[in-house]
């Protein structure tokens, strides 16, 4: 957060980008750094693309927020709009947070593709980062665009945090009987400290196994409900290879070499041709 706060004050970066899998806490973390640093802004709006919105509808809405202009007064083809935005986030130093923004990207895709129709948000996240303005747009979501520069850029104006799992911290999430046992290192460790997938099981351990960790874990019923929800939608997000990987590094179990891998999925297509 302290990071993340020099960048959006300091830096004054003008698009930052929060991802991460999901329930690892990016609606969370967005919501509390707006919270910090709202006071460094004239107006601070917040968008879901949950639903998907078109683009042209969303710039219109954020143009209706930013200069209290009617949107059947707006113009309707895109270029204008954007225009319009821009000359806001230029004369306002404005706050705005797009959340979910995995909606509009193509499930399947390695290289953060927008689903057909939905190409104009690029345009949009292009002319943020680019374009001089006084503003900050905050992007959540489980994949990067490809407007978004990786968090090893050098450039200033354009950010990205990736998200991991909590650790020991986690144990703040549990009552305290649970978060002094000594086997609630190893049920953070399992879930990587996801905070959805801890919140989900520290509930199921309190409700069906009486608080004891360790009678839970004896069970090796790991995922399950609203889990196995989370990473349904995760793994249906993955591409065609890195479904494969992810197969075959399940089947291995330990730890193996890339060459190895590459062996395994070549193998896999072969025996899948033969069995045809």
């Amino acid at each position: 957060m302290t990071l993340v706060k020099n960048w959006v004050i300091g830096d004054r970066c003008r698009l930052l980008g929060v991802f991460g899998i999901g329930g690892i806490g990016k609606t969370a973390f967005a919501t509390k750094l707006a919270e910090q640093v709202q006071e460094d802004f004239e107006l601070v709006v917040w968008r879901s693309l949950r639903n998907a919105p078109s683009v042209e509808g969303l710039i219109a809405e954020l143009i209706s927020f930013l200069t209290n202009q009617a949107i059947a007064a707006l113009p309707q083809d895109f270029d204008s709009l954007l225009n319009m935005l821009i000359q806001a986030l230029k004369q306002s130093r404005c706050l705005i947070v797009l959340d979910n923004g995995e909606s509009i990207l193509r499930s399947g895709a390695t290289n953060g593709q927008y689903n057909d129709g939905y190409e104009g948000y690029g345009e949009l996240l292009r002319q943020v980062g680019q374009v001089r303005h006084q503003s900050c747009v905050i992007v959540t979501s489980r994949e990067m665009p490809s407007e978004v520069l990786p968090p090893d850029s050098n450039d200033t104006m354009v950010r990205s945090l990736q998200l991991s799992g909590l650790q020991e911290e986690a144990r703040q999430m549990f009552r305290h009987e649970l978060a002094i046992a000594p086997e609630t290192t190893q049920l953070i460790d399992f879930y990587r400290g996801n905070p959805l997938a801890l919140t989900v099981v520290s509930r199921s351990i309190y409700s069906m196994f009486d608080g004891d960790v360790q009678t839970f874990l004896e069970q090796e019923t790991n995922v399950f409900g609203d889990i196995r929800h989370l990473i349904d939608q995760q793994y249906a997000r993955l591409s065609d290879l890195e479904q494969k990987v992810m197969y075959w590094l399940a089947i291995e179990r330990e730890a193996i070499n890339t060459h190895n891998l590459r062996q395994d999925i070549v193998t896999g297509k072969q025996i899948g041709r033969a069995h045809v």
